[in-house]
């Protein structure tokens, strides 16, 4: 059953967080855990003299600006896609 939901357990921070999730998206969880930890830790050597709540900051942003960065791309691939077709279209008329 691929909406049979489950509790994980992740660690942010030393933080603990409980989630009850769908069985079929815990991968996209663990995988979204260990990529706040490895940005956060990154910022955290970049910059060791901010505040904890700086550098939880830094990090919402660096993962909301590579969110919009997707977003963008994937907005733009159905364009793509069209004039593919219409290259395709023209070189069939040639």
């Amino acid at each position: 059953m691929d909406d049979e939901k489950f509790n994980i357990n992740m660690r942010i921070d030393g933080y603990p967080v409980r989630l009850h999730i769908a069985r079929k998206d815990e991968e996209i969880y663990r995988n979204a855990e260990r990529d706040i930890k490895n940005i956060y830790n990154k910022l955290n050597q970049k910059y060791p003299g901010k505040s904890v709540v700086e550098l939880w900051l830094l990090t919402a942003l660096q993962i909301a600006v590579a969110i919009n960065r997707q977003q963008k791309v994937e907005n733009i691939s159905p364009l793509a896609q069209k004039i593919e077709e219409l290259e395709q279209q023209i070189d069939q008329l040639l």
